[in-house]
């Protein structure tokens, strides 16, 4: 059940992700075009010629650029606030990645539990006698240990285990 959340909000940022570098081209390419049709405004402005111009041309590009540095005013606190979701969206697809490696860890470190139960770990009957074959009491003890771990803390199972090897 968490694994299958962690793969659907795993998607969901992926997209969010891919959105927003979408969005991010989207506002550098605008921002390069208007830097581009400023200098064209501004070059012509600044022609030899100019004073044969109408003034009503010359005011009208100086309106135009205006307003196009006001637009990439604009679009710079868009690129700012992109960025800024961009790295908090890449952040959490991170953690969720992270999040979904440890619940796959910890869904093999249960399967391998259960497999302990099934084929390594059997108590058998209080009155029968320990035979050669069977754990030593002591090594049964320390093997109970580690399983309560296993789930609620691998990384002490695993040095438990570690210890008993040694």
């Amino acid at each position: 059940m968490v694994a299958e959340f962690l793969k659907k909000m795993d998607s969901h940022y992926e997209e969010q992700v891919a959105q927003y570098r979408d969005r991010l081209s989207h506002f550098e390419t605008q921002q390069i075009e208007n830097d581009k049709f400023v200098e064209l405004l501004e070059s012509e402005t600044q022609k030899v010629f100019r004073d044969f111009s109408p003034r009503e041309m010359d005011s009208k590009n100086r309106r135009k650029i205006k307003e196009l540095k006001e637009t990439q005013r604009n679009l710079m606190v868009q690129i700012d606030q992109t960025r800024t979701q961009l790295a908090e969206a890449e952040a959490m697809h991170k953690e969720i990645r992270a999040a979904m490696q440890e619940v796959k860890e910890l869904e093999m470190a249960a399967e391998d539990s259960r497999w302990f139960e099934e084929n390594v770990y059997d108590a058998g009957d209080e009155n029968e006698e320990p035979s050669s074959g069977k754990l030593s009491d002591e090594v049964a003890s320390k093997l109970e240990t580690i399983l309560s771990f296993l789930l609620a803390d691998p990384m002490r199972a695993k040095q438990e285990l570690e210890k008993l090897l040694k």
